[in-house]
């Protein structure tokens, strides 16, 4: 079925789409203004008054939709403006950040430079540390030999008082014999008493005193030549565990300035890429305020941030728009007609008075 709207057809679905849409409804429950049924000439006259009443209610429609359109306009050039605001300043923000990592990057950079020279410097004159330990412990070795010298002195001297302190008591034991010897001959002693003179010691005890010296002396020539061998032992041990940490630091060394080798090449890539971050926003920046200038705000923050933008107010204001298009057409068409059967009906009224009669 198709009501009949004036002399327009209208669907079913155009009738539901005109009641969906805002505005004062008329009695068939659509927004546009009523229409008089043409049945007559003066339904013609009357489509004519409304078709003036509708272009006026069109008009005044059109610019109350302008009105909202730039109410609208207004608003989402506004909120446009505060996010471009909020945008710069956080893109402010992180440009301060990224200038800082930059800023602290090259610092570290600058500090594995400078251990990079000095490991390099290390490894050029690293013989010099190993000397200096070496001759630490040569001094270590040497204090160590004294004091065992000094014990063994010691030992000796001790020795010595002990072997003295024997021989004059076997010189007074001889000293005692011969004086009970002169007693038992004499009675009386002829006087003073020579010990050297009437008899030393014995040959016997000189061998056994020469002995005593001799075994102590082979025993300080052991304990020499066992210090000796330790000394040489230690200090092969030394030696060997020098030349073992010399490898170590070396290769130490050489995983290190790898180390730094790839961790700078990796701080150079990261520079590289926070620099070309820096340029992305400065150039983003740029566009904005260029934007910001241009009055063309939205469509520029759709082209920087690639965001496809559906807004429904906006669609539903073109299907609005196009609606008043086809309204104004239908009303120019309404025009055309009711001129169309004004003249028709001036001609039927002029037709009678000059006709001919038919008997003439």
């Amino acid at each position: 079925m198709y009501p009949l709207l004036g002399n327009v057809r209208c669907s079913q679905a155009d009738m539901e789409a005109r009641r969906m849409l805002p505005g004062p409804k008329n009695s068939m429950g659509t927004n546009e203004p009523p229409r008089c049924s043409e049945t007559s000439w003066h339904g013609a006259w009357a489509a004519g008054g409304q078709s003036c009443i509708q272009s006026r209610w069109l008009r005044d429609r059109a610019e109350q939709l302008v009105q909202e359109t730039l109410e609208i306009t207004g608003a989402r050039r506004a909120e446009s403006e505060h996010r471009l605001q909020e945008r710069e300043c956080s893109l402010y923000y992180w440009r301060q950040e990224f200038i800082s990592r930059g800023s602290s990057l090259e610092e570290e950079a600058k500090q594995l430079l400078n251990s990079q020279l000095r490991v390099q410097h290390a490894q050029r004159t690293c013989t010099h540390p190993l000397d200096v330990v070496q001759q630490c412990i040569e001094h270590r070795c040497n204090r160590a030999m004294s004091r065992s010298l000094d014990r063994d002195l010691s030992g000796k001297m001790a020795a010595l008082e002990l072997e003295t302190q024997a021989y004059n008591m076997v010189l007074q034991d001889s000293e005692l014999g011969q004086m009970k010897q002169l007693r038992e001959n004499g009675g009386r002693a002829e006087g003073p008493v020579n010990v050297a003179e009437k008899g030393g010691p014995s040959l016997e005890q000189w061998i056994s005193l020469c002995r005593m010296h001799l075994t102590g002396a082979d025993k300080e020539l052991h304990s020499s030549a066992k210090l000796l061998s330790m000394v040489d032992q230690q200090l092969m041990k030394i030696s060997a565990d020098l030349a073992k940490q010399w490898l170590t630091v070396k290769e130490a060394f050489n995983w290190r300035i790898d180390e730094i080798r790839h961790a700078k090449g990796m701080l150079e890539d990261r520079v590289a890429q926070v620099v070309e971050e820096q340029e992305a926003c400065e150039r983003t920046i740029t566009k904005l305020i260029q934007a910001k200038e241009t009055l063309q705000a939205p469509l520029c923050l759709v082209e920087v941030r690639n965001i496809c933008i559906s807004d429904d107010a906006r669609i539903a204001l073109h299907r609005e728009q196009q609606q008043l298009m086809h309204n104004k057409e239908r009303s120019n068409s309404l025009k055309a007609q009711t001129r169309e059967r004004r003249v028709k009906g001036n001609r039927q009224r002029v037709e009678p008075k000059n006709a001919v009669p038919k008997n003439w």
